[in-house]
């Protein structure tokens, strides 16, 4: 992450000194379209990968189970307070899953993430359900939530 980010800040010339890893003059070609380059997510779920997080990226998402979350964010959090980083700084989202189309839990599982400090929410299903689930998807769960958190 730390090469990406200079290589990302500076295309025409990043140097970094961080070993392991060491950049003299690195071009990055093509340059990043967005100055600084896209922001940079972790799906990262264990205590060493959150401090990571804590220290580099701009975003982090949960991938694990609707009861680790709230533990999950909270070491976050407390990772970001022991370096000096804000921890609003973070972007925060979580994936909600279908199971057995069981729409009603998909909407309770992702209300419990928006309502514990996800910004985004990520909804999941099965490729295999193609496009007519990708509707059903929206109509029984996207809808529901945007009603309930609008």
């Amino acid at each position: 992450m730390r090469v990406l980010r200079e290589l990302w800040t500076h295309p025409t010339g990043a140097t970094l000194d961080a070993p392991p890893f060491r950049l003299t003059d690195a071009n990055c070609e093509p340059p990043p379209f967005t100055p600084g380059g896209p922001p940079i997510w972790l799906g990262t779920q264990g205590p060493r990968g959150l401090r990571i997080c804590a220290e580099l990226a701009d975003g982090w998402n949960h991938t694990g189970e609707p009861e680790t979350f709230v533990g999950k964010r909270d070491t976050l959090m407390r990772e970001c307070e022991a370096i000096g980083r804000d921890p609003g700084e973070i972007e925060i989202s979580a994936q909600a899953f279908l199971r057995d189309g069981d729409y009603a839990s998909m909407v309770e599982t992702a209300s419990h993430y928006a309502s514990s400090g996800a910004q985004h929410l990520v909804l999941m299903m099965p490729a295999a359900d193609g496009p007519e689930g990708l509707r059903r998807l929206a109509e029984r769960a996207a809808q529901p939530l945007r009603e309930r958190f609008a």
